[in-house]
């Protein structure tokens, strides 16, 4: 039986014909349905492809660059002649196998090079290093042999913004790791070790992420004792929408009864984040007086129950504040904004847009679920939050001594607590709740800055230092001054 490669996803196009007729040519199978041809007169590789026309998986796409540019001798690839066939379609989208012996998986760039911190590097490339564009990046056009920088060094800064108010909201259903044993077999002593995660709250079936916005809202609101009818802008941070039309944010507007613009922002777990910056722009520029920024995920409708691995990770919940003009002082000291697309397949869901439109034989192989390469998410995370953090710090003047809180996304402990052994933070300046909560990816910001403020934990003045990091891949970093 042919299945989809969680690692390697297939791409519908028409035929590209590279190979033409009546030439001598030797032909290579990549993968289970890419034909890769060695032209005897010209010397050169050409791509033909009966059924796609396209490599049809990410290290298919590798092999082939790599055939083109001659950077892989044809003995790495696999004989027509025992390939096996190509599976029929499946819902619009062609499903091929994956052989044995191929090329590994490529990684994201972050995994090429070991992390150089920005305090040991001099001169004006501090914390730059460069790698030959060659993996996972020629799968998405990137040229073959291109440089640039693994780690973008730019940032920037909104001053004169201030938190008006905060509010969060999680489910009342408690589940905990004894609750995920005994229902679907759960191992409750890995899921602490690996996670730290005890238990996480999960929605009822008629609850939506819309829902949680709205509760997380209406307590922000009334913390910032502000009139609904003053807030003109809402900016919703969320990849589990209700629909995929219309908006979140359009819903919940509407339950509000705000009158304002109203938008989504997708960058999954970073999407608090993408949102606060979003709306501090049009605060700082004075095109909003009161803005309301809220991050939500409804993630136990996301992953799939029966896998052990992904699924005790995630929780439900949301998280909102109100941002409002402050002193010149006060809002982002300093705050980055990046994205890496070359890591998108290492946390993703693969079918359901417009590149593969759900079939009920996507349902049936549970491909509608979230799909992670834990191992290298963990990898990446690890050292971007290392690497974003150090530098925010750096380009704010500040160091760990100056930051009063780290209120890091809470998506695993391990990644917390590499970060802050590599940055020397002491365990009290972060805060945690994850043991709670799980990875409420969007929700989870917010939910810490909502606990903290209600904990006490901080006032007026403090230097609090934001990181949202997730699927696409995204991560945002900041110094918000209180």
């Amino acid at each position: 039986m042919f299945r989809l490669n969680r690692s390697c996803k297939s791409f519908c196009r028409p035929p590209v014909g590279l190979a033409k007729d009546g030439q001598d040519s030797k032909s290579l199978r990549v993968g289970a349905c890419l034909v890769i041809q060695n032209c005897s007169r010209s010397g050169s590789w050409h791509c033909s492809d009966n059924s796609s026309g396209f490599p049809s998986s990410l290290a298919d796409k590798q092999l082939f660059s790599n055939l083109v540019h001659s950077r892989v001798s044809p003995a790495d690839t696999h004989d027509e002649s025992k390939a096996p066939e190509p599976s029929s379609s499946s819902g619009g989208c062609r499903v091929h196998t994956t052989p044995k012996r191929q090329l590994a998986f490529p990684s994201c760039r972050y995994h090429l090079s070991r992390r150089t911190p920005l305090r040991r590097v001099a001169g004006s490339n501090r914390g730059v290093r460069r790698v030959a564009i060659g993996t996972i990046n020629d799968s998405f056009g990137s040229a073959p042999g291109a440089e640039r920088p693994l780690f973008s060094q730019r940032t920037n800064s909104l001053l004169g913004v201030q938190v008006a108010g905060c509010g969060s909201y999680v489910p009342e259903r408690i589940v905990t790791n004894a609750d995920l044993n005994a229902q679907y077999g759960c191992d409750p002593t890995w899921i602490v070790q690996r996670t730290g995660i005890r238990e996480r709250r999960h929605a009822e079936p008629n609850v939506a992420t819309s829902d949680l916005c709205v509760a997380a809202a209406r307590k922000a609101i009334e913390n910032a004792g502000v009139d609904p009818s003053d807030i003109d802008l809402l900016v919703v941070g969320t990849f589990t929408p209700d629909f995929p039309c219309p908006s979140t944010a359009c819903i919940v507007q509407d339950r509000l009864g705000l009158d304002c613009p109203a938008f989504d922002t997708v960058a999954a777990c970073a999407g608090f984040m993408y949102s606060m910056v979003t709306a501090a722009q049009f605060v700082a520029t004075g095109t909003s007086k009161l803005a309301l920024v809220i991050g939500a995920d409804c993630m136990s409708r996301i992953v799939n129950p029966a896998d052990q691995k992904i699924y005790p990770l995630f929780g439900d919940g949301a998280g909102a504040v109100l941002l409002t003009k402050g002193e010149p002082h006060q809002g982002l000291v300093c705050y980055q904004l990046g994205s890496d697309g070359s890591g998108g397949p290492l946390l993703d869901r693969p079918v359901g847009g417009s590149r593969c439109p759900i079939s009920p034989q996507h349902l049936d192989a549970g491909q509608q679920f979230l799909q992670m390469d834990g191992r290298n998410v963990f990898k990446w995370a690890v050292r971007m939050l290392a690497d974003t953090i150090e530098l925010v710090l750096d380009k704010s003047g500040m160091h760990v001594d100056d930051i009063s809180l780290f209120l890091l996304h809470q998506a695993n402990i391990r990644i917390i607590k590499a970060a802050a052994e590599s940055l020397n933070i002491p365990e009290e300046k972060l805060f945690v709740n994850l043991d709670r909560y799980g990875n409420t990816s969007a929700g989870s910001i917010p939910l810490v800055i909502d606990e903290a403020y209600r904990a006490g934990r901080i006032e007026r003045g403090d230097n609090l230092l934001m990181c949202g990091f997730g699927a696409g891949l995204t991560w945002g970093t900041g110094v918000f001054r209180w």
